[in-house]
Formats: structure tokens, sequence, C-alpha cells
């Protein structure tokens, strides 16, 4: 059965319109794994003329004669097939082929021959330049080793730099689209498998629509489990020292954001340890934040897996391994997670739910969830995990910590509400439609 197929029409129309441009194309599709580039490259392909080629680490050669093989198929050209299998010669009739008539060629994990042969940038670069850019040629180079891609192939120092016609950086799927992939579930559990996945199209396939969240969890991070090693098999594909990154980002988990802090847990020098969240930022695993009222940035962990994992599953590996799976069914800590999490994809979604990006503010004292100025409106805001929240008090709160104009109050649900009170469900439904709730027409 084919896998469901969600959003992407902007990566859709961009292929698209590439793919009907009267020039030759080199497209770079590339981001972290399970994102669904492979997904979107196939159907994109379906109805054209084209090939679709999955890289290996087996051999250059052997990469070579199964294009080889394709493209006889594709075009009828049985001599193909005994061709020298060497990647010049492959583009050197790639380019014959699609002189009049336009081809499609998608190299899927694309990173894996240049780590077998590191001068195929320099021979795709040489053949673009002398045959290929003259053809009808639509050749789309995808990706998942962000590093790897973003260095061998989009950097200055690249052989091809200058030659690709279009880049695209593939990121999760917007809030507003992942209950199409858990049908049937009620808002506060597609939140909650938001706040353990992220908007990452394979993770959330993996969740069974039928089975509560708390079945989920346990089958998903368990010892066998689908996700059970995910983010460490994730850093060992992209990093050469995986085991620092795990240190970092354990101190990170365990309450430790100040980069002093990360580097005294992970025993590196600052500067060492600077460097190493700057990779870490550079995967968007994890983002420097500066809470408004401060000067010094924070660290987090940004993606929502690695997040839920270093909470729940590393600490608890030696019980994980050997069949306990109580830590995965602590109640109070899961609430809490989910409850820290509510009020991180507010601040993140802010600029798409009110129009304008909403801060925490830590100041003399003061912690506020949620800060932010438009057009000279203040806006202060708390985001509470509570299913009965009376917001007229938490109003009264508020203004007794900072003066504003607007004050919202965002919860499960209420047992009273405020004129700019906004429950889990209806923030979810705006994301949905698209919409945006204006918080400061009156003050413009």
């Amino acid at each position: 059965m084919e896998s469901k197929f969600i959003d992407r029409e902007a990566e859709l129309q961009w292929l698209e319109e590439a793919y009907n441009s009267a020039s030759a194309q080199l497209l770079v599709l590339y981001g972290r794994r399970r994102i669904g580039k492979t997904a979107l490259a196939v159907r994109f392909l379906k109805g054209k003329r084209g090939i679709y080629h999955m890289c290996t680490y087996d051999s250059v050669e052997k990469n070579v004669k199964e294009l080889l093989g394709k493209l006889a198929d594709l075009t009828g050209l049985e001599y193909l097939r005994h061709l020298e299998p060497r990647f010049d010669v492959f583009l050197d009739v790639l380019a014959r082929v699609s002189a009049g008539e336009r081809v499609a060629l998608v190299l899927d994990e694309f990173q894996y021959l240049v780590e077998l042969d590191p001068s195929i940038p320099s021979v795709l670069q040489r053949a673009w330049d002398l045959s290929l850019s003259k053809t009808k040629v639509f050749l789309l180079l995808v990706g998942s080793s962000v590093g790897m891609i973003e260095e061998r192939i989009l950097s200055r120092k690249s052989p091809l730099y200058g030659r690709r016609t279009g880049s695209w950086k593939m990121g999760e799927l917007p809030p507003g689209r992942i209950h199409e992939l858990l049908p049937g579930w009620d808002p506060v559990d597609v939140f909650k498998a938001w706040a353990v996945v992220g908007g990452v199209p394979y993770y959330l396939s993996l969740f069974d629509a039928n089975k509560s969240l708390e079945e989920n969890l346990l089958r998903l991070f368990k010892k066998g489990g689908p996700l059970y090693e995910e983010p460490v098999f994730l850093l060992r594909e992209e990093l050469r020292e995986p085991r620092v990154y795990v240190s970092i980002l354990e101190a990170i988990a365990s309450g430790r954001h100040a980069l002093g802090e990360i580097a005294d847990w992970a025993g590196l020098d600052r500067s060492k340890a600077s460097k190493y969240l700057w990779v870490l930022q550079h995967l968007e695993i994890v983002r420097r934040e500066v809470p408004v009222g401060k000067k010094r940035g924070l660290y987090y962990i940004w993606d929502n897996l690695f997040r839920f994992w270093f909470r729940f599953v590393y600490p608890n590996l030696s019980a994980l391994e050997q069949g306990d799976v109580r830590p995965l069914q602590d109640g109070e800590a899961l609430s809490q997670y989910f409850g820290e999490m509510f009020e991180e994809f507010i601040r993140r979604h802010s600029p798409s739910i009110f129009g304008v990006r909403l801060g925490k503010l830590i100041k003399g004292g003061v912690d506020i969830d949620l800060a932010g100025e438009i057009r000279g409106c203040r806006i202060y805001g708390e985001v509470k995990w509570s299913g009965d929240v009376d917001a007229e008090a938490v109003v009264r709160d508020l203004i007794r910590k900072a003066e504003g104009d607007v004050y919202i109050v965002i919860a499960r649900g209420f047992k009273r509400r405020t004129a700019n009170s906004y429950t889990l469900e209806e923030i979810l439904d705006v994301l949905r439609r698209g919409g945006r709730i204006r918080l400061c027409d009156e003050k413009t």
C-alpha cells in the first residue's frame, strides 16, 4: 500500500516549474533523514520520462552499471548495458539521450557516491560545463547528510558551486497538517505526537492511529522498537564524534542550558563546546535562544525526537534494556514534558498563530511564558497544560508582573475565560485553516 502523501505542495511546485522550463536543470533537494525526500522525488517522477536511482555504498562501478541498465530500459538502447561502468561515461551517454528530449534523473542519497569517490562532484562539474548544461536533462541530486551536501555540493569550495539551478532544504510538516496522518485522534493526542517526534512524516507514520498515545510510546521506544536507537543512529550517520555530541545533548536535557554549564558537564573547554554546539545548531538538533530581557543565549534541544529521547530513553537505558518500560509510563514526568512542549509549541509557531514572534521573558525575577510587541502593542501571555484554567486569575497575575496592552492565556481547557483566551484545539484549528489571531487591531 502506498504511504499517505501529505503537504509538500510548495516543493512539488518548485520541481514542476523547473521541469517545465526549457533549460537544463541541476537541482539539489536535501534535508534530514526521514523527512520525506524520497517520497517527494518518487511522486514527482511519476508519469515522466526519467530514472530514479537509490545510490548505495557498494561501489561506484556497481551504481553506474545499474544506471546504465536503467537508461537502456528507458531508451531501448541495449548497447548501454555493455559500456564501461564509469561515472563520466554514464554522464556522456545521458547528455546524448537528453539532447532533444527532457530526461529526468533522480540520484537519491547522492552523498554515498561522493563518499565512495570524492572526485564525483568534479566529474559532474566537467560534464555539466561541457555538455549537460546544453541539453534538456533534468538532474535532481537528493541527499540526507546535511553537512556533506552543504560542504561538498553547495559551498563555494565545491566544484559544483555556481552550477546548480536550484536547491531546497526540506523541513518538517507544518503542525496544521499533522492530524492528517493521525485520523480520529483528538487534538490533545495530535499535539502529544508532535511533542514526541515533531513533524517528521516517517516518524508520524509509525504511530498506530487505532491505539492510544500511551500504547504507541511503549511500542515505539521500548527495546527493539523502531525509535529505540534512532537518535544515536542519526548522530553516527552525520557526525564523526557522536560520543561527545551525546554528552552535550545529555547536559542540555538535564537542564543545563548555559554554555559554561554544558561545557563543564561534557568535560570540554568553552571554545570546543561552542564549536560542537554550532554543529548541532546547523543540523537543527539544538537551537540557541536569547530570552527577552537577557543578553546571553541559552541552548535548548530543538528536535522533538531528540528532546523526548534524551528525557525518557537515554537516562533509562539500563531499565529499558531489561524490559522495564516504567520510565515510558511515568504519568507525572510525561505531563511535565508535554506542558513544557506546549509552551515551546506556542512560541515556535507564534508568527503563524498571532503574526508576531513571542519569546520567553526572564528579567528581574519575572518569568513570563510569552512576550512580544507588534506596532507598539505590548503582548504578554501564559501557557497552561491544565484543562480547567481560570484565565481571569492568570491575567491578574500577568498584570502584576508586566505592564502590557494585551494579555493572552492558552490552555487545554478553561473553567473561566477572558477575551484573549484560547484552547489548544482552537490554536490547532487556526493552524489548520492557515488563519491568524489578531491581537492588537484596536491599538493600530
